[in-house]
């Protein structure tokens, strides 16, 4: 997919002479409360040393940032690039002018058009994209631009075309080159993940997809997802640092100056700036020329010190000095350059293949044999036997590097005849020259011709600074002859020794310091001379120069904070800190996990705490210095940070009771993932313990690592059964893993064989109580216990304070019942039970009715209530003729009244009244009733007339006395009030 992007027309690129400060191009992101901050920004850092950081170079890039919010795993992390130069003058631009070869693929800020491929038609560019945009880091979806069309903006010289028409230029930081192929660019920005990481990321690419890149007009961007998450609060993981290796192949803008970049997280997605950086083209300073000769000697030492400038850093194996001399100054045919020439001290350890001697120009170059720091020193020395000087005057040299390749005349050769010393040191021997390093030490002393050391006299040589000697040191490892040492002591890097005899011009007095003395070589490489002075004389001879050569590649891996495993079986509870020191303090270490290739190493910058987790890494290192490598070493690390994870099924609650002298404690282990050489191959559960009150723990189930592939035929869950005493029994369960990470729950198991204490409240068993509706009916318990009465759950009326309550219920006694019976049963949490029983008599207050003959007032307990319909009445009519004289009432109004259920059966003719214990029916126009079942006769009150209900009105009319009385009330006749009286039932009920 191609689309145009927006450039610069050439003529104001080649005319605008104006500095423009960095401005950093961003899309759209969301404010955030949470901002990243401080961001801090170095490059090129190898171990513990800064390497260069020039403009328009490659570089890595450390971005140390401070976090307020947790980043998570797949998390994304952008960084935006510097996008506009600090200049736009085509003449600052560092390592010359851009120019276009024509030759496989070109520079990586050149973008070549139609025409370009016009012209070079076999051009490898065709394969490849420099102007992009990645849309899918899964997927590696792309988006490509042109650089033709381009509009003009002033003053932002970010793309510009080249003045021949073929293509244009990438200004600014320059992102990798992508395939256009789209397998091979997936393949390519999946290997540019493994190239960045936060801190030491020990899984490298974890399925997290690849690279997000924009490189556009607008916009020069990376943005990956996070391997690893990262607590804002954890001491020792905060501030982080976001790597960026050199071999992506960022190259940073093209001019000098100061530059920014930004960076955000998805949980700060404020894009925040960073410090500045400054980019400098190199630029060493004016070498010093000088040349040394004892004056006894023949041939003396040439030297050439200068500075390598900010940004001139020099690579061991790969950088390259050059030295060119006037053609007065001859190199002597047979004599190997290697073998005359060191830097820093440091000789080359190859053949003349390194050395290139161009005899027409009389330049020699040679690759460095060691690290030069951004902003470094180097001296460079050469034998004098080497040279044939035929110069008039003092000459100088001219010098260059792979950092600044123009040529720097130094100053003139400046010659020092050094004079005879009071004692010659020479045949100085090292059994190994290597800095750091233990040797034996060996040379020869001999005093000038007119001095005399006598016994007695002490002679003071001092080592160089840095030199370890031993605190007390053994005279019987030091060999003198042909004078014997008498006595020795050490302060700091001087050695005191003190002679058993006189000696003086010629005795040659050969010292040698054997190895097991205990002398270790400064960790400084460098050229040395020994300090040598007689006691009593202020005067200080020198030796002649040796060389203590580069710390061998011995790396020392170490684990801090703790040091040393704090769990159980060499396992760390505590994720140490990782620490990893060369003796060769410029070497560069190589850090990579598991069965890693050796392109997913990182390069180590400083001691990091590794991540939390259940893990089991294998952790490889190797330093590198120019050509050299250590033999890659390896340590594997047993991490276990996780809890133990049990879950007690039973008992469910921190408390339980039982009446029962044993319990089953039950419970499940969850698996948890353990990282097994990078991979989520392996499980771990943890072991249970468990114990009672202050007894021994038993040991339930082990803990267990075991394959995935293994997970069926290992256990979850466990039990076990603890005997329990009377009373409390606290029972721990203890969950331990194999790193003895532990974490306790404590259930207390309460065994309880006593019945809960009952007793009735409030009412004696027997007693007659008041008819209420409902009834309240009191029971004494436990606090504790669950009661109920007649079946019913009791609710706690009051707490008494001493462990007891009051329980009570509320029941409703039907109406016609003249007693209850109460059965109250308290069970207690341990499910022991109590009951009772009691019986109690219900006093009823009698219902009385009040009616009149032809009369449709009706009273009940003094209180009229509606009238009555048909009024009650002895006339006929309306009674049929046979009925005349006998009194009848209306049957619903006045039973109902007192209590009866009535009941009308329409096809039976029939009335059923149902009161307490009594149940009648009757039929119209029928003189038969059944009395709870049995057939009656109705007849009047003195047996004389056969009567029968009849119908008036359409209501159900009834012989008033058979009616009433035979559901159990009484009939009384008032004579002064000419009234009935209804009465149900009598006050002698419940006797």
């Amino acid at each position: 997919m191609k689309n145009k992007s927006n450039c610069l027309n050439p003529k104001h690129f080649f005319v605008i002479l104006l500095s423009v400060f960095l401005l950093i191009t961003f899309s759209g992101i969301p404010d955030s409360a949470a901002i990243l901050g401080p961001v801090h920004v170095e490059m090129n850092i190898t171990a513990e040393r800064l390497g260069a950081s020039r403009a328009n170079s490659a570089t890595s890039f450390k971005i140390y940032m401070r976090l307020n919010e947790n980043i998570e795993v797949n998390d994304w992390i952008k960084v935006w690039f510097p996008i506009d130069e600090a200049s736009c003058n085509p003449e600052d631009i560092c390592d010359g002018p851009l120019e276009i070869k024509g030759e496989g693929l070109e520079h990586p800020r050149f973008v070549p058009n139609e025409k370009y491929f016009e012209k070079y038609p076999e051009s490898d560019e065709k394969e490849f994209t420099k102007l992009y945009e990645i849309l899918d880091e899964y997927t590696a979806e792309a988006r490509f631009y042109e650089c033709s069309d381009c509009d003009d903006i002033e003053g932002k010289c970010r793309i510009v075309q080249d003045p021949s028409g073929l293509g244009c230029w990438i200004m600014g930081t320059v992102l990798p080159i992508l395939p256009k192929d789209d397998q091979e660019r997936f393949y390519r920005i999946n290997q540019l993940e493994y190239l960045t990481s936060i801190g030491y990321s020990p899984c490298g690419a974890c399925g997290q997809g690849g690279l997000k890149l924009i490189q556009t007009w607008n916009e020069r961007s990376l943005q990956a997802n996070s391997t690893v998450s990262v607590d804002a609060w954890r001491q020792g993981y905060n501030p982080i640092d976001y790597n960026i290796s050199k071999r992506t192949g960022i190259i940073t803008p093209a001019t000098p100056g100061r530059y920014r970049l930004k960076i955000a997280t998805k949980a700060e997605p404020t894009p925040v700036e960073s410090d500045s950086f400054v980019l400098p083209c190199s630029e060493i300073t004016k070498p010093l020329f000088t040349y040394e000769r004892y004056a006894k000697k023949e041939y003396g030492t040439y030297s050439i010190d200068f500075g390598v400038g900010e940004g001139g850093a020099l690579d061991k194996g790969r950088s390259k000095i050059a030295l060119d001399f006037p053609e007065c100054v001859n190199i002597k045919k047979g004599y190997s350059l290697y073998k005359h020439f060191s830097v820093n001290g440091v000789q080359r350890n190859y053949k003349d293949s390194v050395f290139e001697f161009d005899e027409k120009n009389n330049i020699v170059s040679f690759i460095s044999p060691v690290d030069i720091d951004n902003m470094g020193h180097v001296t460079i020395t050469i034998d004098g036997k080497l040279f044939e000087n035929s110069c008039e005057e003092p000459f100088t040299v001219f010098v260059s590097t792979s950092s600044e390749p123009e040529f720097i005349e130094s100053t003139p050769l400046e010659i020092t005849i050094i004079e005879p010393y009071l004692v010659e040191i020479s045949n100085i021997f090292l059994s190994n020259y290597r800095a750091t390093m233990p040797t034996s030490f060996e040379f020869t002393l001999v005093p000038d011709l007119d001095v005399k050391v006598n016994s007695g006299d002490e002679i003071e040589i001092r080592l160089p600074e840095g030199t370890i000697l031993p605190e007390n040191p053994g005279i019987e490892k030091i060999k003198s002859s042909p004078n014997k040492i008498t006595n020795i002591r050490i302060d700091d890097s001087t050695v005191f020794l003190t002679f058993d005899e006189d000696f003086k011009y010629p005795i040659q007095n050969t010292i040698t310091f054997e190895e097991d003395f205990g002398i270790i070589n400064t960790n400084k490489p460098d050229i040395y001379k020994l300090e040598v002075k007689i006691s009593g004389s202020e005067k200080v001879s020198y030796s002649e120069p040796f060389t203590i050569q580069t710390p061998p590649l011995i790396t020392e891996l170490k684990l801090l904070d703790p040091d040393e495993p704090d769990g159980c079986g060499g396992w760390y509870r505590t994720p140490p800190v990782l620490s990893l020191k060369c003796r060769n303090p410029d070497a560069k270490i190589r850090l990579w996990y598991d069965d890693d290739p050796l392109d997913k190493a990182i390069v180590y910058s400083g001691p990091k705490r590794l991540h939390p987790g259940s893990q089991r890494p294998i952790i490889h290192f190797q330093a590198i210095y120019g050509d050299e490598l250590e033999e890659p070493q390896s340590m594997q690390l047993f991490i276990d940070t996780v809890p133990p994870a049990i879950k007690t099924m039973q008992p469910g609650d921190e408390v339980v009771y039982t009446s029962k002298d044993s319990f089953t404690i039950t419970g499940k282990r969850d698996f948890i993932e353990m990282l097994t050489n990078g991979g989520p191959s392996h499980q771990v559960a943890d072991g249970v313990l468990i114990k009672v009150n202050d007894g021994e723990y038993t040991q339930i189930i082990e803990p267990e690592i075991f394959a995935v592939a293994d997970r069926d035929s290992v256990e979850s869950e466990w039990e076990h059964e603890v005997e329990l005493v009377e009373g409390e029994n606290i029972v721990t369960i203890l969950g331990r893993d194999q790193a003895c990470n532990e974490e306790t729950w404590v259930r207390t198991i309460i065994r309880d064989t006593t019945v809960p204490y009952l007793e009735l409240f409030g009412l004696v068993e027997g007693e007659r109580v008041e008819r209420e509706s409902p009834i309240r009916f009191r029971v004494k318990s436990e606090s504790d216990a669950i009661v109920y009465i007649n079946k019913e759950i009791a609710s706690i009326e009051k707490d008494l304070g001493d462990g007891t309550s009051i329980f009570y219920v509320d029941l409703v006694v039907p109406k016609h019942d003249t007693s209850i019976t109460i059965h109250a049963e308290s069970i207690d949490k341990a499910n022991n039970s109590n009951s009772i029983m009691a019986i109690y008599w219900i006093n009823y207050t009698p219902i009385r009715l009040k009616l009149w003959i032809n009369s449709a007032k009706f009273f009940k307990n003094d209180e009229q209530i509606s009238d009555l319909d048909p009024m009650p009445t002895t006339k006929s009519p309306p009674l049929p003729k046979a009925l005349g004289g006998n009194t009848y009432m209306p049957v619903r109004s006045v039973l109902e009244a007192i209590g009866a259920d009535i009941e009308w059966i329409g096809d039976e003719r029939r009335v059923d009244i149902k009161l307490g214990d009594v149940s009648l029916q009757l039929w119209i126009d029928n003189p038969i009733a059944k009395i709870n079942g049995l057939d009656k006769k109705i007849v009047s009150a003195d047996g004389k007339t056969q009567l029968y209900p009849t119908i008036v009105n359409d209501r159900t009319m009834l012989p008033l006395r058979f009616a009433v009385e035979t559901v159990g009330a009484d009939v009384n006749w008032i004579a002064d009030e000419q009234a009935i009286e209804i009465v149900y039932p009598s006050d002698t009920v419940g006797d």
